[in-house]
């Protein structure tokens, strides 16, 4: 449908780090990620000017990525869990 956004998947083991985006841009990229009730701790990492930055929520989130040659996103949740990811916050 013409103006929608576009939503990923991605499945999270229990108490395992997954990476669930790998970004390169110029440009801060802000997206929101929904895990339903479980809590997830989520991390990463970038060759950027900043080069690391963790936290935890439950339900969903807006996550920032800093502009970087390469930002890896890894979330570790309590229980399985699909996360998904949509361009919009």
């Amino acid at each position: 449908m013409p103006g929608s956004p576009s939503i990923v998947t991605r499945f999270c083991r229990a108490g395992q780090w997954t990476q669930v985006e790998w970004y390169i841009g110029t440009i801060w990229l802000t997206k929101r990620y929904a895990v339903g009730s479980v809590h997830v701790d989520w991390r990463w990492y970038s060759a950027g000017l900043v080069p690391y930055w963790a936290g935890n929520f439950s339900g969903s989130a807006c996550i920032s990525i800093p502009p970087s040659v390469y930002t890896s996103l890894e979330f570790k949740p309590a229980a399985d869990v699909n996360v998904i990811i949509s361009a919009t916050c």
